[in-house]
């Protein structure tokens, strides 16, 4: 009960009229870029404007904006309490509010980024197919994975000021390839598209990586917020 009364928050919230705008504008930026990209000229065309416009910009902001829709602005445990406030247990209502909006965040990831690739390399290239499915499975996951972080970094601050501290330590940091990038989407995210990897991890492990941090974001702030 509990986790689908967090679903159904999430659901409720995430459907309004800025969502769908700023999904909208975001979009239109990846495809601006990518046509930009495409000006340069088509070799590596769709990788730049993946790893530079796609996934690397705008993919986080989005992140950042849906958890930002469905914890109001506030922290994890100030989002929850319309719900926790009757008794339903904090863990299983965190859970359920992270779902839908990674869902959305997933899905919004996996489409851009099959669109990206399919501006960037255009109908004839012959690598159409091969990269609009590895952009698409990648963007699940990357979406998935940010927003598991956001949600979980929501639990520290007052006022959930932690997921802004992700964000800036994901733009910053995260850009890198030492150590300092580790604990971040973006550097690991990039390892998927093909470029840079940090600490030099295989495609493996950097899916483990990204995986495995994003989630330990989740659970952490999860934890945190059930005292």
């Amino acid at each position: 009960m509990s986790l689908s009364a967090g679903v159904d928050l999430a659901r409720a919230r995430l459907a309004q009229r800025s969502t769908r705008v700023a999904l909208a504008l975001a979009l239109v930026f990846e495809l601006g870029v990518a046509l930009l990209e495409r000006a340069e000229g088509r070799p590596g065309a769709a990788d730049r404007a993946l790893t530079g416009g796609a996934f690397g910009v705008a993919l986080p902001l989005v992140c950042y904006f849906l958890v930002g829709q469905v914890t109001r602005g506030a922290s994890l445990r100030e989002a929850l309490l319309p719900l926790t406030r009757h008794g339903l247990d904090r863990q299983s209502v965190s859970y359920g509010l992270t779902l839908p909006t990674a869902v959305v965040a997933a899905c919004f990831a996996g489409l851009s980024g099959v669109l990206v690739v399919a501006v960037t390399r255009g109908a004839s290239d012959p690598a159409l197919l091969t990269d609009a499915f590895t952009s698409l499975w990648i963007g699940l996951v990357a979406g998935a994975a940010y927003t598991a972080a956001f949600v979980g970094a929501s639990g520290y601050g007052r006022r959930g000021q932690g997921r802004s501290w992700l964000l800036g330590a994901d733009f910053l940091l995260g850009a890198g390839s030492s150590f300092l990038a580790f604990p971040w989407p973006k550097g690991h995210v990039r390892n998927l598209l093909g470029g840079d990897a940090v600490l030099e991890l295989s495609w493996a492990s950097a899916l483990l990586a990204l995986l495995g941090t994003s989630f330990a974001f989740l659970w952490f702030g999860v934890a945190r917020n059930r005292r």
